[in-house]
């Protein structure tokens, strides 16, 4: 925010924009594109400046190569616990809310995702109304609805998943039992395509920190682990193959840019993940393990003939 020439001027993060306010009114009386996400403003001889953040737009296609040294573990987005498997899984799906995509102490702060807003609890905390975003799909062509959240918590129960006993607080949470179908019909509250409502039991302070990773599922969606077959996903990536140690995720081409803070459209066209044992490790351990294979194909051609790996 800045004051010059009897004006307001206030920064539009999400709209990327500079809007001019008149101070006596209140009211808005012009408003100026500035191309990308404003940083900052600043009064100064001759008018007011603007720190805007850098578009990014040279970094844009390719391939980026993740080399990971442990198991990429289960792609089931209610299953998947390790710290490999989040960190994909994060990049292909997106929940009711996010934690900011930026660096330092500002990614700790939670914004809206496939929700219109941050809703605040009613009811003495017992209840919450979320809107979704309007014209979101799935990577298979498939609208998203209001009704998919309620199944993704009944399944994170069903299956057991690391997160179901965070959702306990929800009204019939208690009744639901890993391996059998759940019911929580009367714990999310379905009003249409695009409204959803919680009910818990008793307040839950951390509720929209939890929901960053409940992700959404299309009906169809199996009550088991869908192994190698992923969950069609709703951000800007999708994953296109995966094996434990070879994982491709490709752009979805049903994405559109909604939120740069909780979903921005990422860089590369293309993210491989690899998992490589490191050879120094196997040469202490077991010397006669270790052993040169040829590169898969997500090492680009400008690497050497071989790579160390270890089997």
């Amino acid at each position: 925010m800045a004051f010059a020439d009897g004006i307001v001027w206030v920064s539009a993060e999400f709209g990327a924009r500079v809007v001019r306010i008149d101070p006596h009114s209140g009211t808005i009386v012009g408003s100026i594109p500035v191309g990308n996400r404003p940083e900052g403003l600043a009064a100064g001889a001759g008018g007011v400046w603007v720190a805007v953040q850098s578009s990014g737009q040279g970094h844009y296609g390719g391939r980026l190569v993740v080399i990971e040294t442990s198991s990429i573990g289960s792609i089931d987005p209610a299953i998947a616990d390790s710290t490999s498997s989040t960190a994909v899984l994060t990049t292909v799906y997106d929940g009711l809310t996010a934690a900011r995509h930026v660096g330092g102490s500002a990614g700790t702060e939670l914004v809206p995702d496939l929700a219109v807003a941050l809703p605040l609890p009613a009811d003495g905390g017992l209840s919450y109304t979320f809107h979704l975003r309007p014209g979101i799909r799935y990577s298979n062509g498939t609208p998203l609805r209001a009704e998919d959240f309620r199944r993704a918590l009944e399944r994170v129960i069903s299956v057991n998943g690391f997160q179901a006993p965070v959702f306990a607080p929800l009204v019939g949470a208690g009744r639901c039992k890993p391996g059998r179908r759940c019911d929580l019909a009367r714990g999310v509250l379905v009003s249409g395509s695009s409204t959803l409502t919680l009910r818990l039991s008793k307040p839950d302070p951390t509720l929209l920190f939890d929901l960053t990773s409940l992700f959404p599922v299309p009906a169809g969606t199996p009550l088991r682990d869908v192994g190698a077959k992923p969950v069609p996903s709703t951000a800007a990536y999708e994953i296109q193959s995966y094996t434990p140690r070879l994982l491709t995720v490709v752009r979805n081409r049903y994405f559109h840019l909604w939120s740069t803070a909780a979903r921005p459209a990422g860089y590369p066209d293309e993210i491989v993940y690899q998992v490589v044992t490191p050879c120094v490790t196997c040469w202490t351990a077991r010397p006669t393990s270790c052993t040169r294979v040829p590169p898969t194909r997500a090492f680009p051609s400008s690497l050497p003939a071989s790579r160390a790996s270890c089997t």
